[in-house]
C-alpha cells in the first residue's frame, strides 16, 4: 500500500510568492522573522490553493495513507499551517521539518511505495536516493522527473 507525503507550501496552497514579496520588501536577514509581517490569514486561505487541493484532501484523507511533510522556520509557522488544515476540515498528520533539515530524517522506512509529492528538485532527488518515490509538483514536464500538477490525479 502506497503512503502519500505531501509538501504544504507550492503543493497545497501557493504561498512561495507571498514569502518571497514580504522577504524582499522588508529585506529581511532571517526567515523566522518573516511572520511578523504576514497577514496570516491572507496568506493561509482558501483562495490560495493549488487546482483545489484542500478539497482533494478533505475527500481522501480517510481512503488514502497521506501525511503532509511540510518545512517550517519556527513552531509558529507549524501551528498556524496545522489550524488552517484543521479549520478547513482536514485531519491529516503533519509533520514540521525545519527549514535546513532534509524531509528524509523526518520519515522512517522510505521505499518505493512511499511517495513524496514536493514542488522543490532537491527534496524530489533526495527522497529518490533514500528509495521512495518521488513526483515533482509543477506545471510543466521536466526531463527526468514525473511531473504533476493536480492532486487528484496523483492520489486516486
Amino acid at each position: 500500500m502506497r503512503k502519500y507525503y505531501i509538501d504544504f507550501d507550492g503543493v497545497i496552497l501557493d504561498t512561495i510568492p507571498v514569502y518571497k514579496l514580504i522577504y524582499s520588501r522588508y529585506k529581511l536577514e532571517n526567515e523566522n522573522n518573516l511572520f511578523r509581517y504576514l497577514n496570516i490569514s491572507d496568506v493561509f486561505s482558501k483562495k490560495r490553493q493549488i487546482n483545489n487541493s484542500l478539497d482533494v484532501l478533505r475527500e481522501l484523507q480517510d481512503k488514502v495513507e497521506i501525511k503532509i511533510l511540510t518545512k517550517v522556520n519556527n513552531d509558529y509557522e507549524a501551528r498556524v499551517k496545522r489550524d488552517f488544515l484543521r479549520k478547513n476540515g482536514i485531519n491529516i498528520p503533519v509533520i514540521a521539518v525545519p527549514q535546513y533539515e532534509k524531509k528524509t530524517n523526518y520519515v522512517k522506512n522510505i521505499d518505493k511505495n512511499t511517495v513524496l509529492i514536493d514542488d522543490l528538485k532537491d527534496n524530489i532527488d533526495d527522497w529518490i536516493i533514500k528509495g521512495g518515490t518521488g513526483i515533482l509538483f509543477k506545471e510543466k514536464n521536466i526531463q527526468t522527473y514525473h511531473c504533476e500538477f493536480h492532486l487528484d490525479k496523483i492520489l486516486v
